[in-house]
């Protein structure tokens, strides 16, 4: 396989793609390159897989481009657990695994190693938290709206509206924490830096977000989630706002595996150097 890795003139961005292309090369049967996105407006036919990073408007259309012209993409941000700095997700052929990353129940050993607490499941709480996105999130989703409202703002909106219908309970709007031009919204506290997410979750009797990986950090947490998008949390959460008073309260067994299984789909640099990132990787594009 020719791998294409799409970064931009970034030390960060750089480094990742030298990581990543050098454990390819390890392989001793794949190539790889990297490629800057504004020299490359169009799929190369050499190029098998296509990697980009981050939420940004050209990985969208790297991502959409490659795999309308029969391409594998590989898309990488921030990990899911154990110091989201130190790893970062990878997904094949979207952007997020749901579509396989459960369907061959991994061991916990990579789980073991980020040394995860786990809390029981809550069935008590006062307060709900709407977990919003950013504005350039929303763009990458193709969130639209009519309204003169930005469309992340306006899914936050509708999704207290919509909360509200169903429970007298206190809710607590929490948009990105480094998006700096949120706002806040009627009917809800509004839940900025420097308070943490964690200050929120000791006393909550839910989540909601359309994909936040604060709903990983729920459900470690013991908080039960709806996730009305293609978050990570999705298989254990309820996906409409309706729910709010039936939530789904998986068991430790179920979380410890889906914890374990998501382990299996974010690497450090030192994984992706080694090659072990791309020999799981390529597991994964070969079954697709």
């Amino acid at each position: 396989m020719h791998v294409t890795f799409f970064a931009v003139e970034k030390d960060r961005e750089d480094k990742l793609a030298a990581s990543f292309c050098e454990g390819v090369k390890r392989s001793r049967t794949d190539t790889c390159e990297v490629v800057r996105p504004a020299s490359y407006p169009a799929p190369n036919p050499r190029t098998d897989v296509a990697v980009m990073i981050g939420v940004k408007g050209y990985s969208r259309r790297l991502l959409d481009n490659h795999l309308e012209a029969g391409k594998h993409t590989v898309y990488i941000d921030k990990g899911y657990l154990g110091g989201r700095s130190a790893y970062f997700r990878m997904s094949v052929n979207s952007f997020q695994p749901l579509a396989y990353f459960q369907k061959t129940p991994r061991p916990d050993d990579r789980l073991r190693a980020l040394s995860v607490n786990m809390l029981p499941m809550r069935t008590q709480g006062s307060h709900i938290i709407i977990a919003g996105g950013s504005l350039k999130y929303a763009k990458w989703h193709g969130l639209h709206t009519g309204q003169s409202v930005d469309p992340m703002t306006e899914w936050a909106r509708k999704s207290l509206k919509r909360v509200g219908k169903y429970t007298n309970r206190p809710l607590i709007y929490r948009p990105k924490p480094s998006w700096k031009e949120a706002v806040s919204l009627s009917g809800a506290r509004f839940s900025r830096p420097p308070e943490l997410l964690a200050h929120l979750l000791p006393d909550a009797w839910a989540l909601v977000t359309f994909g936040s990986n604060a709903a990983v950090e729920a459900l470690t947490a013991g908080v039960p989630v709806i996730v009305t998008g293609d978050g990570i949390a999705r298989p254990l959460a309820r996906t409409q706002e309706e729910n709010i008073d039936d939530l789904f309260i998986p068991s430790d067994a179920v979380r410890r595996q889906w914890l374990a299984d998501m382990a299996y789909c974010q690497f450090n640099v030192q994984e992706m150097e080694s090659g072990l990132a791309w020999k799981i990787l390529r597991e994964q594009i070969a079954c697709r």
